[in-house]
Formats: structure tokens, C-alpha cells, sequence
């Protein structure tokens, strides 16, 4: 039985230990959790079970960070501030918005939505605006209805835990 580890980066210093020459963060068996914000130069590819991108008080979600980098592949849940990056793929996003390339996703709980050609969510997709870059973008949630939420409703854990 392998065990599995929770990676806790805490600051730069520390992500400098776990990212390879690329400046990728690879541990597709792990979760991983960020308790500051990199810069933008100092991650590009986040692979991993789970993605903290947040602080924790009081048994919630504290403080939230922004992915500035290229791709996410998180199998789990993705708890961050904002994503600015190319592709998002995995299980559920919670986080506020969305500047990407594309995304697949199982459930995707945010504010708005900006993407270049394919968004696409499973199982559901809650948001308060979706809007795609190409004449032919394509947005779709496979099985129920967009949800779109007012702007000035949308507050974090609105369908999560987080």
C-alpha cells in the first residue's frame, strides 16, 4: 500500500524543493497545498489529487490565492482565488474566476468565466457570467443547466465546503 503525503509549501523557498526544472509541480498522487501566492515565473503545471491554493482558520477556507501559471490537472477539489492560466483540468473547481484557454471539469463553482474555445463541466457548472473568446466557443454542462448566480450573490461556498 503506498503511502500518501500532503505537500504543505508555505513560500517561495520551500516551492523552489518541489518544482522540477520546468517549474512544474508534479505529484499526482499527493495534495497539494499553497499558503502564499506564487509569482507567476516561479510555477507553470500544477498536477496533483487535491489543490489548496488557500489558508485555513476556524475549520473554513481563510485566504485564497491566484493561479498565474499555464495548466492545472487536479483530480480532486481546487480551492483558489482566480485562475489566470491556459487549461484546467480535473474535479471540482471552487474559486471566483476563470481566464483560461479551456477547462474540463466534473463541477465548477465560480464567478465569471472567461475562456478561448471549451468549457466544459460534467456535473454541474454554477456561475454568475460565462463568456467564450471565438465566434464558436463552446460552454456546456453535460448534466443539468448552467446555473448563473447574480454577481452580487456570489460569495465563496455557495455549493461547497469551501
Amino acid at each position: 500500500m503506498k503511502l500518501e503525503l500532503n505537500i504543505v509549501i508555505k513560500n517561495s523557498e520551500e516551492l523552489e524543493k518541489y518544482v522540477d526544472e520546468n517549474q512544474d509541480l508534479r505529484y499526482p498522487d499527493n495534495d497539494i497545498r499553497m499558503e502564499f501566492e506564487p509569482r507567476e515565473n516561479e510555477i507553470r503545471d500544477i498536477e496533483c489529487k487535491d489543490l489548496f491554493l488557500c489558508t485555513f482558520k476556524d475549520g473554513g477556507v481563510d485566504q485564497r490565492f491566484n493561479f498565474l501559471g499555464r495548466d492545472i490537472m487536479c483530480w480532486g477539489d481546487c480551492v483558489l482565488k482566480d485562475f489566470w492560466g491556459r487549461n484546467f483540468m480535473g474535479g471540482s473547481f471552487v474559486g471566483r474566476d476563470f481566464n483560461g484557454v479551456n477547462a474540463w471539469t466534473w463541477t465548477f463553482e465560480g464567478r465569471n468565466i472567461q475562456y478561448y474555445a471549451v468549457f466544459v463541466a460534467y456535473n454541474s457548472l454554477s456561475c454568475s457570467g460565462i463568456f467564450g473568446r471565438l465566434e464558436n466557443s463552446l460552454h456546456k454542462c453535460l448534466n443539468e443547466e448552467i446555473e448563473y448566480i447574480k454577481e452580487e450573490n456570489f460569495k465563496y461556498d455557495l455549493y461547497s465546503v469551501y
